[in-house]
């Protein structure tokens, strides 16, 4: 079972270290007022909530994206291909695959579906072949191809 992680941008690991920064604070923020709202003794149903609301936000969102980040990939098991993407998780039947595609001039591997659905794999561009030759030893009836018509052009 060949594993292929996800490989993410720069600026989505940008935008995403950023969130987790804020929503550490946002938790860290909404324990001090938790704690100074015990020690006053002037606890509100409001007061309350709404800390509670903020604290459990803040860690739903640590735990959403740290999930994205550590359990990421495509993962070719004996039936399927799967794909987690954090905590979500889709398989798709081999046999109901039929063809890969490398497009070359925009670097992007797509898998298409019997139903004319496709997935675009994004994993590290050196993996592509590998990727390729692991969903055809799944099913040898997949087409595999690499486009370069369009780079040709240039």
């Amino acid at each position: 079972m060949n594993r292929y992680r996800y490989k993410f941008s720069g600026k989505i690991i940008i935008v995403a270290s950023i969130g987790l920064l804020l929503a550490a604070v946002c938790l860290i923020l909404n324990v001090l007022r938790l704690v100074k709202l015990i020690i006053a003794e002037e606890t509100s149903v409001y007061a309350v909530i709404s800390i509670a609301v903020a604290m459990i936000m803040s860690v739903a969102f640590l735990v959403l994206i740290t999930a994205l980040f550590a359990d990421s990939r495509y993962i070719f098991e004996k039936n399927f291909l799967v794909t987690k993407f954090g905590l979500i998780k889709s398989a798709a039947d081999y046999k109901k695959i039929k063809q890969i595609v490398w497009f070359k001039e925009i670097n992007k591997l797509t898998v298409f579906h019997e139903d004319e659905s496709f997935t675009n794999v994004v994993i590290d561009d050196g993996q592509f072949e590998a990727f390729a030759e692991e969903l055809k030893a799944h099913n040898p009836s997949v087409v595999y191809y690499e486009d370069i018509s369009s780079a040709d052009k240039k």
